[in-house]
């Protein structure tokens, strides 16, 4: 009995390192994003994306409204699609470009 429980509390104890790298894997990609906007515009913005059961299912992108203010939304996408192709193996469901104002 002692020996089936180790072997799960093992087996358990394994997954979970599967799961702590694919996060840090997936913050990596989330700077990669963000650093290739910065290059690519000089702006700030903030990602947030989520995975569902394996499937890439939104990407947010966050920007300053005085640093986007003139510019067309397809051009927004654009980048924002670049970098999210450069950076991901897949592509989300749904992509958000939202502009954020400071108060």
């Amino acid at each position: 009995m002692k020996k089936i429980l180790i072997v799960f509390i093992l087996a358990f104890a394994l997954a979970g390192c599967n799961a702590i790298e694919d996060m840090k894997e997936l913050a990596g990609k989330q700077s990669v994003v963000k650093e290739a906007i910065k290059k690519e515009t000089g702006w700030e913005s903030r990602i947030d994306f989520q995975f569902k059961n394996g499937v890439f299912t939104y990407l947010s992108v966050d920007f300053v409204a005085k640093d986007v203010r003139d510019k067309k939304i397809s051009y927004l996408e654009r980048i924002v699609r670049k970098a999210v192709q450069d950076s991901f193996k897949s592509t989300p469901q749904t992509i958000y470009i939202q502009i954020v104002l400071e108060s």
